[in-house]
């Protein structure tokens, strides 16, 4: 008849081999503390197997064996307790420990100093041991204390309110643990009392139990991994049982053999499992963190369209008065300009235009990303706003040998909009044909179409100049996007007048876009607004004067 003791010893080994693999993980804390659990089972294994030989040199063999594995406890349980406050151990401090203790196995198998010989009295096992024992006692006891002399100096420093249940958990759970064990296997050894010596693997059992519940528990919050963990351990429990029941040496073999397989595959499954959970958790976190940096992009944002706005304010007022001193001097208000000094004037006074329209645009851009533009929106005639440009810009066409046709088909038909914005809109236009087209002509024309049933005046500006090519045409509305061929015509300029246009035609309800054949071969701009009172639903909840 089977030992009860060797099948209690069996189980302990099955359920602590099971806690070392539910505690792996892929950190070093982790897969110290499995290091740990793992020496823990390999004990209790040695000794079922202690148990299990009746054979005098194989009695002996596992009998020293049992305190040759007790002895890795205590060094996994300091590298454990070292990694899980210092995060790692120096290499040769680990070098060192790890001699120490494989020096005392080989000490325990091959010489008499700590085990003389092993004895059998009945059903009860024990050991006469050699005159280096206490060697053995005082060894055990430092690791052990200077595994909780750490965990404790990590207790005391630590903030994080979990963390330091972590560490509750580790010290209460390995001071019951060893309470129970060396009560069975160090203290009773010591007065010849071996009959609760299978015992001591209960007490450890307990302590990792607590140990892994206090490392693991938020991973095991995770319904899937928790399901996966207690299926795969029943399935391994049935069939360790299995193990037992055999009538012949074949079946024996084969409940083996499928044991083994079990253990394989369904730790496979619980790492697959595992794997898949800490990948979601790591989405999350990811995520988390691209919000985070998301966020933290649009205050510097915010930021930046604060300072570009500030700084445009402080700029305007000087150049507007620089403009307005330069034209007096041009116009001889303080005399008449001498040939030779009117032409620098000039180019001050067209560089300090250019400097009033670049921060323009910046204030605009400004207004746009902060939500604060204003429309002052009124009926309007489109063509008189065009005329307007038109007119503005006449001279520095002529200059350009650029003719300027204009063709009004809309007549009087009103769009509803705000003419100042529209001014600019249709300006910035006018402003890129003359820039980008070296002579030749500019076609303007407005005429009113329909389209889904609704009337519309299209404004179309096709100019002879460079073109725009495939790969400019998607990025023509973005803002600080500039052409290649743009900014080799025109150095200065910021890209974002035609940004601006866009949002304001969309924010009148209708839309502006470009076509062109290609590079050499000209462009023409489109603009479609509704015919007032006709408009979209968009602009029939804005009231004038509010901000967008």
């Amino acid at each position: 008849m089977l030992d009860f003791r060797i099948v209690i010893l069996l189980l302990i080994t099955f359920f602590v081999a099971w806690l070392a693999i539910i505690a792996y993980r892929k950190s070093r804390e982790n897969l110290a503390f499995s290091l740990f659990v793992f020496s823990v089972g390999v004990w209790s294994l040695a000794l079922a197997i202690f148990y299990w030989v009746s054979s005098s040199p194989y009695n002996e063999l596992w009998g020293r064996a049992v305190y040759a594995t007790g002895s890795l406890i205590a060094v996994f349980f300091y590298q454990f307790a070292a990694v899980f406050v210092f995060k790692k151990i120096n290499p040769v401090w680990r070098i060192v420990i790890f001699a120490l203790a494989f020096f005392l196995i080989y000490i325990y198998i091959f010489t008499p100093l700590f085990v003389k010989n092993v004895f059998v009295d009945g059903s009860v096992k024990g050991y006469i041991y050699g005159d280096a024992r206490m060697v053995f006692d005082i060894y055990f006891d430092v690791y052990f204390l200077a595994g909780f002399l750490t965990l404790w100096r990590g207790f005391k420093g630590e903030q994080d309110p979990s963390r330091r249940v972590q560490y509750l958990f580790i010290i209460v759970g390995t001071l019951i643990g060893l309470i129970l064990a060396s009560s069975t296997n160090i203290i009773l050894p010591w007065f010849g009392r071996f009959e609760f010596l299978w015992a001591g693997p209960i007490g450890v059992a307990i302590w990792a139990a607590i140990l892994t519940y206090g490392i693991v528990k938020h991973s095991l919050l995770d319904v899937k991994i928790i399901a996966t963990e207690i299926f795969v351990g029943l399935m391994w429990l049935i069939f360790l049982v299995n193990i037992f029941v055999f009538g012949s040496f074949t079946e024996l073999l084969f409940n083996l053999v499928l044991f083994l397989a079990t253990i394989f595959f369904g730790w496979l499954l619980i790492q697959s499992v595992v794997k898949e959970v800490i990948q979601r958790e790591e989405l999350e976190r990811l995520t988390k963190n691209l919000e985070e940096a998301n966020d933290r992009l649009k205050e510097l944002d915010r930021l930046k369209s604060e300072f570009i706005s500030l700084a445009s304010h402080q700029l305007r007022s000087p150049l507007t008065i620089i403009r307005g001193y330069i034209s007096m001097l041009l116009e001889g208000s303080y005399g008449a300009l001498s040939p030779e000094a009117r032409k620098p004037v000039e180019i001050v006074m067209s560089s300090a235009i250019e400097l009033i329209r670049l921060v323009n645009d910046l204030l605009n851009i400004s207004r746009i990303e902060s939500g604060k533009i204003t429309y002052d929106f009124k009926p309007v005639i489109l063509g008189d706003v065009v005329k307007k440009v038109l007119e503005a810009v006449r001279e520095v066409a002529r200059e350009k040998n650029i003719d300027i046709q204009f063709a009004d088909l809309a007549g009087e038909k009103l769009v509803w909009g705000d003419e100042s914005k529209l001014y600019e809109v249709a300006m910035n236009l006018l402003d890129n044909a003359i820039k980008y087209a070296p002579q030749g002509k500019i076609e303007v024309e407005l005429k009113e179409i329909r389209r889904d049933n609704k009337e519309n005046i299209l404004m179309s500006c096709k100019d002879s100049g460079m073109g725009i090519s495939k790969d400019d045409m998607p990025k023509l509305f973005n803002k600080f996007v500039r052409s290649d061929g743009a900014r080799a015509a025109q150095s200065s300029g910021l890209g974002i007048g035609l940004y601006f246009a866009k949002r304001v035609i969309e924010d009148h309800g209708g839309r502006i876009w470009a076509e062109s054949p290609g590079i050499g071969f000209g462009s023409t701009f489109f603009i479609e607004l509704p015919v007032y009172p006709v408009r979209s639903l968009v602009m029939s909840d804005v009231i004038a004067g509010t901000e967008t």
